[in-house]
């Protein structure tokens, strides 16, 4: 849930494999600093940085290393999993 004075964005959960659970929270917030600089409006801010942290926490690390472009993807539905080229 994301609270900006009057406007409550909700954005439903990604159901995901979790291999490693640290660093989901920082990409969350990182997500939606790049999302309300770069897309049109906070619902879809919050769309990519949930999009961002549900792919976190399938790849190890402390930082999130997910091309763009799959997260662009899951935010528009793709939660298929599959490598694109």
């Amino acid at each position: 849930m994301l609270l900006k004075r009057d406007v409550t964005i909700l954005k439903m959960g990604f159901l995901f494999m979790k291999k490693f659970g640290i660093g989901g929270g920082d990409s969350f917030g990182s997500g939606l600093i790049w999302g309300m600089n770069n897309l049109k409006g906070l619902q879809e801010a919050a769309e990519f940085a949930a999009a961002a942290s549900a792919l976190k926490h399938t790849i190890y690390g402390d930082f999130n290393r997910v091309p763009l472009e799959d997260v662009l993807n899951l935010m528009g539905g793709d939660a298929s999993g599959r490598v694109q080229r």
